[in-house]
């Protein structure tokens, strides 16, 4: 049997502030949208990963906007590869939902700027700092990794979207957490260090730190096989932004 065989993977933020022509211009911002854009993401398929999905499943469909958001103007409209889709939902056993994308995969899409045939999944959203709900999505990260190592597909880009703290800063949703403040180091270290321990930090960054991505981060563990490079970071409203890739 064929496995997975990735041509590229990728960690993007899915904030809508990030987007060109959203707020006023921060070079902060704007230094993250450029390293998003130079990710190289040109194999055959590329496989998104949000955090925000209402329950672990794979989209049929690779089209969204960010209406809900109160954003016009900034639709998404990928190329849908609806038998890849099916497959990946039947090997991870979620639901393939016909459905428009969550924000947690239309900003990197658009970010990125994907071309070609794309599959999104989904884990289910984290609403706050409850250690149940981390567990959850932690567990259907492991889970995702393991379908998607059994990918017989074509060789797949691998473009995995989460956020580290939301404790970083005053101005952030959390204030500011020491405990938070330490384990954005100690991501940002595993990142580049050692990817496989992303899934051992990935509950305290959920409970202590208020990250939305825990299982996002934990599916990136498990996938990638060596030390990524932070291409750009910033927390400019005190939610940790990363885009990193790891060479494959």
């Amino acid at each position: 049997m064929r496995q997975l065989q990735l041509t590229s993977a990728a960690l993007v933020p899915h904030a809508p502030l990030l987007l060109e022509g959203v707020g006023p211009p921060d070079p902060e911002r704007a230094g993250l949208r450029e390293a998003a854009a130079a990710l190289p993401m040109e194999g055959p398929v590329t496989v998104v990963l949000s955090a925000h999905g209402t329950r672990a499943s794979v989209y049929l469909g690779a089209d969204g906007s960010l209406d809900a958001h109160g954003l016009r103007g900034h639709d998404v409209a990928g190329e849908a590869a609806p038998e890849m889709a099916r497959r990946l939902a039947d090997a991870w056993g979620v639901p393939a939902i016909d459905a428009r994308l969550d924000h947690g995969a239309v900003v990197p899409m658009a970010l990125i700027g994907l071309r070609g045939p794309v599959v999104v999944a989904c884990l289910s959203e984290i609403t706050g700092r409850h250690p149940a709900e981390a567990r959850r999505a932690i567990e259907e990260g492991h889970a995702f990794a393991a379908a998607l190592r059994e990918w017989d597909g074509p060789p797949v880009n691998f473009a995995a979207s989460a956020h580290s703290g939301a404790a970083l800063a005053e101005r952030g949703p959390l204030g500011t957490r020491r405990g938070a403040l330490e384990l954005e180091e100690h991501l940002r270290h595993a990142i580049e260090n050692d990817p496989s321990r992303l899934g051992s930090l990935a509950l305290d960054l959920s409970v202590e730190g208020g990250s939305c991505g825990s299982g996002v981060l934990s599916a990136v563990g498990d996938l990638v096989t060596g030390p990524g490079e932070i291409k750009a970071y910033g927390a400019p409203v005190g939610v940790g932004y990363l885009v990193a890739s790891f060479p494959i």
